[in-house]
């Protein structure tokens, strides 16, 4: 998602904003990925980050229960519509 860098809010045309930068050097590329750092992706994750975006809220519930036998079993009736979109 590509945000307002003065308001933190989405652009409205997602592929409008795109289509309007310009292309990076893999030379860019790199010097932008140094800078970032690593990432934390898949296991190693700890936690879901609260949304930075102003129009993005997502409401968490108190309890969720969890079923643990040949794998793992949410009840999705405890989770909020924000959690079964995604």
């Amino acid at each position: 998602m590509f945000l307002n860098c003065n308001e933190w809010n989405p652009h409205d045309d997602q592929w409008a904003y795109l289509s309007s930068l310009g292309r990076m050097s893999p030379a860019e590329v790199n010097r932008v990925a140094r800078r970032a750092g690593g990432v934390t992706v898949g296991a190693s994750l700890d936690k879901i980050a609260a949304a930075v975006s102003p129009r993005i809220r997502v409401h968490r519930t108190s309890i969720v229960h969890v079923r643990l036998n040949s794998g793992i079993r949410l009840e999705s009736g405890e989770l909020t519509p924000a959690f079964t979109r995604r």
